[in-house]
């Protein structure tokens, strides 16, 4: 790419990574882009600096009445000829001001030394787990690398681009399933490709166990904590996701599992196929379709489904952070396992206040917890590790 051109298509990224439209090649090559310190403080100062009150373009959080007015107010607007001029006019400016701004930063990245990042606010997640094989082996999957289990040399792991592939060339009836953990741990995401060609994407916090090679009738994993699920078809072995006495029984299917175990609840959003979910003690049974979740709790074994937006749970998969009147406590649980931090309310009250919004997971928390201080009378300080949520 052309050194002229190179700071306006970064622009372009960015603007498309603040709108959740980045495409997967896009994002892998953004994600790139921020591993490098200076690149990663240049997107954050921007944010900080020019897009606080540019970004409801995009979508912020708000208190969900206010958001409610404001989303009656946009739906009107839309169907305005003058509305659409002024939004596009508003993206050439938000273009044209960060455009910019890279472009003198990576002029000045030439002919002078970039600036230590001297901050200690936390920074955002990245891609980065480790592969724990039967045999007690710990392999740390930061770097890209190819190798095999001690205990089985035929069969192959591919670490590249954050993604883990298993390849085995060994028929599968000469196989004994044995159980590896693949662990992401808080501020980490990873993506896991199974020997059937399953995808699994994990979030911050995640523990998938699974075998190597799926040997017997049946393809069955155990989540602990939070993964995306694009399954490869199969109808002689169904694919079942065990997670805290709970079980997802499919066949080919997209789906999102939020298991986590300082959660109330378990959730089950189906994107397309079906999905049977099953509790292991009742043997209560239900069947989603596209579009519904499952809310399932495990001390009653109670199963309540509803039709949802699956983006909304989704959102992570694409580097945002989306919530549908969620809760002040539920959202800062999300953000501290994203930003590897502990949360701690002054004021219990505080954590029922309720926000809908869609923001970028690579922006500074801080700039999250701005916004969330303009809504309500609430006040947030990092000290150590910890987010301290008071009361004003």
């Amino acid at each position: 790419m052309k050194y002229s051109k190179y700071p306006f298509y970064i622009s372009q990224l960015i603007i498309k990574s603040l709108k959740g439209q980045l495409t997967k090649s896009e994002q892998k090559e953004f994600e790139n882009w921020l591993k490098i310190e200076a690149n990663r403080e240049l997107y954050l100062s921007l944010s900080r600096r020019n897009l606080d009150d540019k970004k409801i373009l995009s979508g912020q959080l708000h208190p969900e009445q206010s958001w409610k007015r404001l989303e009656k107010r946009l739906h009107l607007r839309k169907k305005s000829y003058f509305w659409n001029i002024t939004r596009y006019a508003a993206a050439i400016l938000l273009l044209g001001t960060i455009s910019t701004a890279v472009y003198l930063y990576w002029k000045q990245a030439f002919s002078v030394s970039l600036p230590i990042v001297r901050q200690e606010e936390p920074l955002p997640g990245s891609s980065k787990a480790f592969l724990i094989f039967a045999s007690g082996e710990k392999i740390n999957l930061e770097n890209e690398q190819y190798f095999s289990p001690q205990q089985d040399s035929t069969v192959r792991l591919d670490n590249k681009e954050n993604t883990l592939t298993i390849e085995s060339r060994q028929p599968f009836s000469d196989v004994t399933e044995e159980y590896q953990t693949l662990v992401v741990p808080r501020g980490g995401k990873y993506k896991l490709v199974l020997e059937d060609g399953s995808c699994v994407y994990l979030n911050s916090n995640t523990k998938l166990h699974f075998p190597l090679i799926f040997a017997g009738e049946r393809r069955v994993v155990h989540l602990e904590g939070e993964a995306y699920f694009e399954v490869a078809s199969d109808s002689l072995k169904p694919f079942i996701v065990m997670a805290q006495g709970m079980e997802v029984r499919v066949l080919g299917t997209k789906f999102n599992i939020k298991a986590y175990t300082d959660d109330r609840a378990i959730f089950t959003t189906l994107v397309s196929g079906s999905v049977q979910i099953k509790d292991s003690e009742s043997a209560h049974t239900a069947l989603l379709r596209p579009d519904e979740q499952c809310i399932y709790t495990a001390h009653d074994g109670r199963m309540r489904i509803h039709t949802v937006d699956p983006q909304v749970s989704l959102g992570w998969v694409h580097g945002r952070f989306v919530f549908e009147n969620e809760t002040l406590e539920e959202i800062l649980k999300q953000l501290g396992r994203w930003y590897d931090v502990k949360i701690f309310f002054r004021d219990p009250q505080v954590a029922g206040y309720r926000f809908t919004g869609n923001v970028g997971r690579f922006d500074q928390i801080s700039i999250l917890l701005r916004m969330i201080e303009k809504a309500y009378d609430i006040s947030f300080t990092i000290s150590d590790g910890t987010v301290i949520v008071s009361k004003k």
